[in-house]
């Protein structure tokens, strides 16, 4: 597929207070082995600096200004040139509140659902994966604007330490190009991102959903979906954390 060594692009901290990914940047700031050659870099170093989720705007939504503005805005515009040197960008997120369960370390998101991208999945153990399907919502990601752009979401826990460990164990997997079995494989579930369902949508219908398990059909009545397709609710959140959206539905393909 590649001509060339292949060459990759591991972005941390695009959120300022994810900092699980620092060990990466810490420990392998760049290397080359046998099969590929790496980069890691931060992502959002000033909000990083003060542990912020962003100074002025969202960096994972500023991919898609018309003009730079904010720093974030001006940040993005530097990320997309240097990602045209890499063939592949994974960029490493956590969960925005500390969960119980680490039910995130089984996802990832993709911009595209081409075989090449697929195929670079395969290093990463994961249940689900999800494409952001709608071309105008999607450009404001990072990963949207890389050859090869996918987002790793892990669980933020209780135990610092142990979800740098987490996010080490798949790094070294994916440098050292370790693909899972294809039984593993065979099981992953693909979904197409659908709709959010909003925190009023929530309270009228009563709802209490939980992360990756099918909505019920009464459910699917509730919000007007389609009863013969499966959606999976993810980014469940109260109010305090996401004041507008409960969480996002994503179809099964």
């Amino acid at each position: 597929m590649f001509k060339h060594m292949k060459k990759l692009l591991f972005v941390i901290c695009t959120h300022g207070d994810e900092l699980a990914g620092l060990n990466l940047f810490l420990h392998y700031p760049y290397g080359k082995n046998e099969k590929v050659e790496w980069k890691v870099m931060v992502g959002n170093p000033m909000a990083t600096l003060t542990n912020l989720r962003f100074t002025e705007t969202d960096l994972n939504r500023s991919f898609n200004a018309k003009k730079a503005r904010s720093y974030e805005e001006k940040r993005a515009e530097i990320l997309k040139k240097i990602f045209a040197n890499y063939d592949v960008v994974c960029d490493i997120h956590t969960t925005t509140a500390i969960r119980d369960s680490i039910g995130w370390d089984k996802c990832l998101f993709v911009n595209s659902v081409d075989q090449s991208t697929l195929s670079e999945c395969r290093y990463v153990p994961s249940d689900y994966i999800i494409w952001d399907s709608d071309p105008t919502y999607q450009k404001q990601y990072l990963p949207a604007h890389a050859k090869i752009g996918i987002t790793i979401e892990y669980t933020k826990t209780k135990n610092a330490a142990i979800d740098m460990k987490r996010i080490e164990k798949d790094f070294i997997q994916i440098i050292n190009q370790k693909p899972i079995s294809s039984q593993a494989e065979k099981k992953r579930l693909l979904c197409r991102a659908d709709r959010g369902v909003t925190q009023d949508e929530k309270d009228k219908h009563n709802l209490f959903l939980k992360e990756f398990v099918p909505l019920t059909q009464e459910e699917k009545k509730k919000l007007k979906l389609h009863l013969e397709k499966e959606y999976y609710p993810v980014f469940i959140n109260p109010r305090s954390i996401d004041p507008k959206y409960y969480c996002f539905l994503n179809e099964k393909m």
